[in-house]
């Protein structure tokens, strides 16, 4: 899963902060059961957007 925060403005903030909720908001969503079947998970910080925004992309991996 890669995460992109595009914050409202350049002020500075934790991106570990946001993890959690965007995490559980996605479990809410019915995207998942529970986070811990998240076994890759990648978090970065995006250019400012009118707004704000979250992007998600999530990739199936499947284990043999």
């Amino acid at each position: 899963m890669d995460i992109t925060i595009c914050p409202r403005s350049k002020r500075r903030f934790d991106l570990d902060n946001l993890l959690k909720a965007t995490l559980d908001a996605m479990q809410d969503a019915g995207l998942y059961q529970d986070d811990e079947q998240v076994d890759d998970l990648r978090i970065r910080r995006g250019e400012p957007v009118k707004g704000g925004a979250c992007i998600v992309e999530i990739e199936k991996i499947t284990h043999i």
